[in-house]
Order: structure tokens, then sequence, then C-alpha cells
């Protein structure tokens, strides 16, 4: 242990809730679950077209990526105008979008 090291600590993005992109979706993943490519590539896809919303999709491969994402959960992590959404993988389903994104 040292006692002279630097406390953990989160980014500013990730206390604020807020990612750079501004416009439309915008979703982290990574591979640590075998399902959140599928329904990035996918699901959300095709809910985001039906909607007609701009999705950028930023799939995060390195530990480096991962540390300068703007959440700190690397699974799943969605993003709405620059604001946080949610962790819940399951907003990528047609029939649970509107339901998530109301609240």
């Amino acid at each position: 242990m040292n006692p002279k090291a630097e406390n953990p600590g989160f980014k500013e993005s990730v206390i604020s809730g807020e990612c750079p992109d501004k416009e439309g979706l915008v979703v982290y993943y990574s591979n640590r679950c075998p399902y959140s490519e599928y329904h990035v590539k996918t699901s959300l896809m095709e809910t985001a077209q039906k909607r007609e919303i701009p999705l950028k999709i930023i799939k995060l491969e390195t530990m480096g990526q991962a540390q300068s994402a703007p959440t700190p959960a690397t699974v799943f992590s969605l993003y709405y105008n620059g604001r946080f959404v949610t962790t819940d993988i399951s907003v990528c389903l047609d029939s649970r979008y509107d339901k998530i994104m109301k609240n």
C-alpha cells in the first residue's frame, strides 16, 4: 500500500452524466457481455432507424478506450442528446425503448 498514492476517482463526464456527442443516441459498449454487440448492432440500430434518430456506436476494445470513456459502465451505456440514459441493454429492443426513454 502506498499512502502517497492518489485516490481513485471518476472523470468529470461520469459525474456530470454527459458525453461529448450531443445529437441523437450514442452507445458505448464492449464485448464483456456476449449479447451486447448483437443488441447494439441489430436491435438498437433498427429501433433508432424506425424513430429516425441518429445513432453513433462506440465499441470499447482496449483498456485505454474503456478508461477514457465517459461512463464507468463499459458493458453498455446509452446517451441521448449528450445525457446519460441507462445501462439497461433491454433499451435496444423496440418494445422496451419507449418505456425506458420516458423515464
